[in-house]
């Protein structure tokens, strides 16, 4: 990546993305979709993410450049756009879907001012609204969140929550060195 990711560079969005489809194809999914739109910081994080992970990208005929289809050897392709919607929609080896929201880590002064909440709020929002708007409804919903103390306080809220738990919510957590874990 043009800078390296390290405490002091926030987790972006592209960046989770990116890992997270990575962890999924690891999870033997069948298909992935990331969306990723030039509006997000970094957006050229999910091309040099998974290229380091030894995914290349099928001849480049799309726009942005971030876009594409990207291989790696036994592995499922991952497929890179830039449309509104969901920020992951996989199909696992079971056949299950699962669709993700994403969530990028927030400067400090907007820790300080409470917009790590907000963002996990505004989440968990979008991937109810667009979630919903699929048919069939997917198995699985996915929050993703970069992995800080106060997002994983968050998240462990959201698992112990009891009006989620017939939802199907999965919450990972993804750290500066682009480990998954799943809560």
């Amino acid at each position: 990546m043009s800078e390296p990711l390290t405490a002091a560079r926030r987790i972006s969005e592209p960046f989770l993305k990116a890992h997270l489809a990575l962890w999924l194809v690891k999870r033997g999914a069948t298909s992935i979709v990331v969306s990723v739109d030039g509006a997000e910081p970094q957006p050229v994080d999910v091309p040099e993410v998974l290229a380091a992970a030894g995914h290349t990208r099928q001849s480049q005929t799309t726009r942005p450049d971030w876009t594409g289809v990207f291989q790696s050897t036994g592995a499922h392709d991952i497929r890179v756009v830039s449309r509104p919607g969901v920020d992951i929609d996989a199909t696992l080896p079971d056949g299950r879907r699962l669709v993700g929201e994403c969530k990028g880590e927030v400067t400090p002064t907007g820790v300080r001012s409470g917009l790590d909440r907000t963002a996990v709020y505004t989440a968990l929002g979008q991937l109810i609204y667009t979630a919903g708007a699929h048919d069939p409804l997917p198995d699985i919903l996915l929050l993703a969140l970069p992995r800080t103390a106060r997002c994983e306080g968050f998240a462990t809220t959201l698992t112990h929550n009891p009006l989620l738990a017939d939802w199907n919510l999965e919450v990972v957590l993804v750290n500066h060195a682009g480990t998954v874990a799943l809560l």
